[in-house]
């Protein structure tokens, strides 16, 4: 089992637009969230993605994981490389 890179873009990791929709699918239904697949290739990083989510989403995602509440509101942060402490738990859903 290969350890995920948060920085590394999904692509990858064998990532394509076929799975970019299932993944969007799978957040949206877990989440509550709107989210679709050109997300994956606007935020392509792990730790982007979750920024952007967090940035987006706090409340529904909040709801989920605490973690969220040190970062600004409905925003999304502009060091956008800076490590996330939460792309694990959104990548094992």
């Amino acid at each position: 089992e290969k350890e995920i890179d948060p920085d590394e873009e999904m692509l990858e990791y064998g990532f394509d637009s076929i799975s970019f929709t299932s993944f969007s699918y799978t957040l949206n239904e877990k989440f509550d969230l709107e989210t679709d697949p050109s997300l994956f290739f606007d935020y392509p990083t792990v730790n982007r993605l979750v920024r952007y989510l967090i940035g987006e989403y706090r409340d529904k995602l909040t709801a989920y994981d605490t973690d969220t509440a040190g970062y600004p509101e409905n925003s999304v942060p502009d060091d956008m490389q800076k490590p996330c402490e939460n792309e694990k738990e959104i990548i094992e859903i």
